[in-house]
Formats: structure tokens, sequence, C-alpha cells
């Protein structure tokens, strides 16, 4: 999505995983750019949780440098995810004492890394 200042980048993210895990904390994340001087990262939304078989959007909103906008810019993105602890027949928390399953030494935080052009 386009503005006069700024860019937002939406990305749709579907759980297919083949061990029936709960994602949580799913981002969109604009690790780095071509050219720092046309883009910046100024906020992320991320995804809470993403339950098998179901897709979701994350996004990242960049601003752009209105003279910069003839420039061609690679950006390095990453989508970084947690599986969540869970029963897989019930998708109940298997964290004791953390109720949402997002606590500091709960889960492992995975990063896929992403080229757009």
């Amino acid at each position: 999505h386009f503005f006069p200042r700024h860019l937002v980048i939406e990305a749709r993210v579907s759980n297919v995983s083949i061990d029936s895990r709960t994602l949580g904390n799913v981002a969109f994340v604009v690790a780095e750019s071509s050219d720092e001087s046309a883009v910046a990262s100024i906020v992320e939304v991320s995804i809470k949780t993403l339950p098998v078989d179901a897709t979701g959007s994350a996004w990242c909103a960049l601003t752009v440098a209105p003279q910069r906008l003839d420039t061609v810019v690679s950006l390095t993105c990453e989508l970084r995810y947690k599986i969540l602890n869970g029963d897989v027949a019930t998708g109940v928390s298997l964290n004791f004492g953390d109720r949402h399953g997002f606590g500091a030494n709960s889960t492992r935080t995975f990063v896929e890394e992403l080229q757009v052009r």
C-alpha cells in the first residue's frame, strides 16, 4: 500500500504446519535496506496467534523519503514467529504459569529471510 510518505507492506501468512502447531507473535520485519536514506521501518503489527490451517496478516509500515521515490530499493525482510507449546489435540497451552503461551522461556523464535525488490 503506497502513500505519499509511507509504504505499508502486508504479509499474508498461512499456517500449514505438518505437526499441527499454533504459531505465535508472527511478525514481518524489514531487517535491512539497500538505501537506508530512502526507506526506514517505523512500526510492525504482528499476528498474536495463528492456528493451524488459518491465514492472517502481519504489517510493516515504512517512511519513504519523497525525494527518493524514483530510486529502486531492495529490502531484506524476515518473517519471525514462535511455535507455541500446546496439546496438538486441544490446542491448549502447555506452558504452565503462562496462560497465553508467550513466556520468555516457553518458545524459541524462528526467522525466515525473504528478499523484496
